[in-house]
């Protein structure tokens, strides 16, 4: 091989990766991964020239881990696709070696991201009553950085919602700001990317991990790679086999997963890589939040009363009536009943109208007015509610090296995932039997019980996403005043297809009237607790047992139900983005200036299928000829500099700015109040988009034994979204309809074409301001340190403006139309208040909603830092030792509003962790044992995320602001202790 004349590379490493994208299916589909690596060592300034028979380290493409020392990385390819030094990137990038996730013990990405700079594991703080994100099933890792949720990707290619474990995963980087020129649509606060383990040339290696924890956790993994045919061919295996233990209870998870990887050297200009995936995960979903009450806290402050037929409202509390007994006149007035200890498809059915039930005016934990009635190994979705995920990935890279200063990538990842999760709608709400009879008039056997009720429901996606890239870069020198320019241009196409029925139990039939989904249908079950025992305390659904109810009579009438699973919504979409991106990077002077800049456009074409109903079974379906199309697109730009003020063998100083904007796509099934003219009630929630700049600096010590960086950021977010409650406006306004419909005030069909119900969301802009500070040191030999601190100060503005305008505009003008002492029924919070009484309320909660207007995010904290170190012993018997550990430390958190406005906020929170290991050898071969304990002083206390907003609650003493409605309840204290076979 003749070595060219000039060096082939940017004497640092590359920059700024312009890629973007364009489909060239017969290129990316036939070709397969290449990463021109070189067994030459080569220094940042220079590409020295190879040894004969020798490939050069040419590929611009890649980063090899081997040059990160302790926490300390060099080099990344987020922000720009180039291999890059850090100090010469002015984005905001966070890397974490393989070395800092060996150290913390995380298996798994939750465990590590909690590390990551101004970022956060996103528990739903910000939703009302957590009733979407991680508090359901959808979400495996889920995290805000800078305030709102994370993009996520896997080899740079936009990830599915699939459980991330560490099993292979080399090192993970976290570009933060609105920067999307190198992912294309996403997030403005970022994109977490997990970049995989690969084969590699030259080197034959074996790791194995065993590992046993608390609560009975058990985990192998195994890690080998061989090089073949005189170091032109190299397979790694990755294999994972893990069982993790849970406090609570019927929370434990089994996962298995292998990952297959090739590469293979055709040439020294040429390299292909091939990887193939598969996993399965079976685990139940928890929040780990206490129980919420229905009526309970009520009761117990009562005494725990009794009450015969007839008793309405018999204290000064929001009892309610389920109609009129012996009759099936109100929704869900049929209850399938078991009992602790019964099988699940055995029971009994009862007729509960007529009877009291206590109502969900509060929806507060019950934690926090009872402790002793509640416990953290809790689980209400209870042992049969189990989430299942299986997926494949093979993946599929070029690299070519065309000409000495010109690079070609071609790539193509095939993903295929499928999950199915049951979950109890509303079974986190524990309730009270208070009635001493039956509706049939026989003594009520489980009068003052406590029992769950809801209903059963199955969530299932099945995904398929085919991306391809074609990427070229080249570089030119024009000396040390014209600049040394390295561009790149890059076209990618993605076609994604996705799939997502869910399903509810529902009585055959249709008994009550309506569509089989109706809520007149729904299968509501009641599960009775052995109180103290918490392993009984769940909702006994009918899970993946398929339990279902068969020909159940009930005593009251003589009727026989029966169950069955029907369609409650479908969603199916198709869809095709086409991308292409152009980046640049100069270096003036020397390399004294560093300037990246890039711009891109995407396009998203969307079809999806509408709904329709069977003629036989009248259930939902699909109906492609009723489908929709969508177009969007967008342009992205970024441009940063870096100046290197100062640059000597010891110190190097920097200054770095940089300005970026983003765009995400409107998320479908997402609707808002329009605030427009009668009849236009609610339109889709419009795409987000954002844009940013930072500034600061960046010191560098000794050659890089001491790395800090400090920036100030500023992003502006437009059309952001929280989800609703039942007190929010569009469905007050669909139970007052409903009400007036049920009065003859108004006909069915003028109530249809006001209706609201399917506003789910509301929308709101974001100003985010604030500061990062992070600090990696290598301080000594066998000293590694990393700490990082952040400040954020958003600011909301425009909170629920087309709510409160289309309450003000058009509701309450055409309510007032009518008697305003008219009662409302069927209004859960309060139950017969009047309209004027509803628009009173309204405007109170419109108003405590709109009071975080200028001041803050409810669910977000301001400060955060965190710190992670190591020091290995290294003389008399102390040698091979190393100890270590953390803190995780967050402050006061927004958790609601009082009426007159001000804020109320929670107590400051943080975490210990602690390691403890010891290296040696045994036979020649590396052995490491580590011991990783959390949650070091075991704080377990519930932490508040949210107080209760609403003026229903009245238990004697208590007052609303001082009663939680949403909480968690941290993991105490954990270990696992590893051991580590190299060979």
């Amino acid at each position: 091989m003749t070595t060219p004349a000039t060096p082939s590379v940017f004497r640092r490493p590359a920059n700024r990766t312009a890629a973007a994208l364009l489909w060239a299916s017969a290129l990316l589909v036939s070709v397969a991964p290449i990463q021109a690596q070189t067994a030459t060592a080569a220094t940042d300034d220079q590409v020295t020239a190879p040894a004969p028979g020798q490939p050069l380290l040419l590929d611009p493409f890649q980063v090899s881990t081997d040059k990160d020392e302790g926490y300390l990385a060099n080099s990344t390819l987020s922000g720009t696709l180039f291999n890059t030094q850090l100090k010469d990137n002015a984005a905001s990038i966070e890397v974490f070696t393989p070395q800092f996730i060996q150290d913390v013990g995380a298996f798994n990405i939750k465990e590590l991201a909690i590390y990551g700079q101004n970022t956060v594991l996103d528990l739903d703080e910000s939703a009302a009553g957590g009733a979407n994100g991680n508090a359901l099933n959808f979400y495996y890792n889920q995290f805000r950085v800078r305030g709102q949720d994370i993009s996520q990707s896997v080899d740079y290619f936009l990830d599915a919602n699939l459980p991330i474990d560490m099993y292979n995963i080399e090192r993970v980087e976290e570009s933060r700001g609105p920067n999307s020129v190198l992912f294309g649509i996403g997030s403005p606060s970022g994109v977490l990317n997990y970049t995989t383990k690969t084969a590699v040339i030259g080197k034959s290696f074996g790791d194995v991990v065993l590992t046993a924890g608390s609560w009975g956790t058990r985990r192998a993994t195994l890690d080998f790679n061989q090089s073949l045919l005189h170091d032109t061919l190299a397979i790694r295996l990755n294999l994972l086999a893990d069982h993790e233990g849970n406090y609570g209870l019927y929370s434990d998870a089994d996962s298995k997963a292998g990952t297959a990887e090739v590469t293979y050297r055709v040439t020294s200009k040429i390299e292909l890589r091939g990887s193939f995936e598969a996993g399965t995960r079976l685990d139940e979903p928890t929040a780990g939040q206490p129980l919420k009450d229905l009526g309970y806290i009520e009761w117990n402050a009562l005494g725990r009363p009794l009450y015969g037929p007839g008793a309405v409202n018999p204290d000064p509390f929001n009892w309610g009536n389920k109609g009129t007994a012996g009759t099936y006149n109100a929704p869900s007035a049929v209850q399938f009943v078991s009992l602790p200890g019964q099988p699940l498809g055995s029971g009994q059915i009862i007729n509960e109208n007529g009877q009291l039930f206590g109502d969900a005016t509060a929806n507060v934990s019950v934690s926090g007015v009872y402790p002793q009635l509640s416990s953290p190994l809790i689980n209400p979705n209870g042992p049969d509610a189990r989430r299942h995920t299986t997926w494949e990935s093979n993946s599929a890279y070029a690299d070519i090296q065309l000409a000495p200063r010109i690079f070609l990538q071609a790539s193509f990842n095939h993903l295929q995932d499928q999950f199915h999760a049951w979950n109890n709608i509303h079974g986190d709400n524990i309730s009270a039997d208070m009635n001493q009879f039956l509706p049939n008039g026989q003594p009520n056997p489980n009068a003052g019980k406590v029992f769950f009720s809801g209903t059963g429901a199955t969530y299932n996606a099945d995904n398929v996403f085919d991306r391809g890239r074609l990427l070229i870069s080249a570089e030119e020198d024009f000396g040390k005043w014209f600049g040394h320019y390295h561009a790149a241009v890059s076209a990618q196409q993605d076609d994604d297809a996705s799939t997502s029925p869910s399903y509810q139990e529902a009585w055959v039939g249709e008994p009550f009237g309506g569509t089989p989904e109706s809520r007149n249908n729904e299968v509501v079950r009641r599960n009775y607790v052995v109180e103290g025992d918490w392993s009984t305390y769940f909702l006994n659904v009918s899970g993946n047992k398929n339990a279902l109810i068969h020909n159940m009579v009930d005593p009251s009438t003589g009727q026989s139900f029966s169950s069955t699973m029907v369609p409650s919504y479908i969603s199916s979409n198709r869809s095709q983005e086409r991308d292409l991106m152009g980046v640049v990077q100069a270096q003036y002077f020397d390399d004294i200036l560093d300037i990246n800049a890039g711009a891109r456009r995407d396009t998203f074409t969307e079809f999806s299928r509408g709904l329709g109903r069977n003629a036989t079974t009248n259930y939902l379906q699909e109906d492609p000829a009723a489908g929709t199309e969508s177009s969007q697109g967008g342009n992205t730009t970024s441009v940063g500099a870096v100046v290197h003020a100062v640059r000597s063998k010891y110190i190097d100083f920097d200054l770095l700015a940089n300005k970026s904007d983003n765009f995400s796509l409107a998320q479908a099934g997402l609707y808002e109040l329009s605030g427009n003219a009668t009849g236009q009630t609610s339109e889709a929630l419009p795409a987000a988009k954002g844009k940013g700049s930072e500034w600061g600096f960046a010191i560098t010590l000794l050659d890089g034994m001491f790395y800090l960086k400090a920036v100030h950021f500023h992003d502006k977010t437009l059309n952001l979204f929280n989800y609703i409650g039942v007190d929010a406006v569009g469905y007050k306004n669909h139970v007052i309809l409903g009400d007036l419909v049920s009065q003859g005030y108004i006909t069915q069909e003028t109530a249809d074409s006001r209706d609201t119900q399917a506003v789910n969301v509301y929308s709101f802009d974001q100003v985010d301001d604030g500061n990062e500070i992070s600090l990696t040191a290598n301080l000594t030999k066998n000293w590694r340190f990393q700490a990082n601190f952040s400040e954020n100060n958003p600011t909301p503005s425009n909170v629920e403006s087309g709510d409160a305008a289309f309450w003000n505009k058009v509701l309450k003008p055409y309510y007032n139309q009518f008697p305003t002492n008219i009662s409302i029924a069927n209004d859960p919070l309060i139950p017969g208040a009047t309209i004027a009484q509803e628009e009173a309320n309204t405007d109170m909660l419109l108003a405590q909603d709109q009071a975080v207007e200028g001041k803050g995010i409810i669910g977000f904290r301001k400060y955060k830092w965190n710190f992670f170190t190591r020091y290995t012993f290294s003389r008399s018997f102390l040698k091979g030792f190393y100890v270590g550990g953390g803190y995780i430390w967050q402050s006061h958190m927004i958790i609601g509003t009082y009426p007159d406005g001000s804020l109320l906020y929670n107590g400051n929170l943080g975490t210990a962790s602690a390691l403890v290991g010891y290296e040696t050898h045994v036979a020649g071969h590396p052995v490491r044992l580590q011991l990783n304990v959390s949650n070091l002083f075991n704080d377990t206390d519930a932490v508040i995320v949210r107080k209760a907003t609403d003026t229903y609650y009245l238990s004697p003493g208590l007052n609303d602001y001082l009663l939680p409605q949403q909480e968690y309840y941290p993991n105490p204290r954990a270990w696992r202790l590893s051991a580590d076979f190299s060979f």
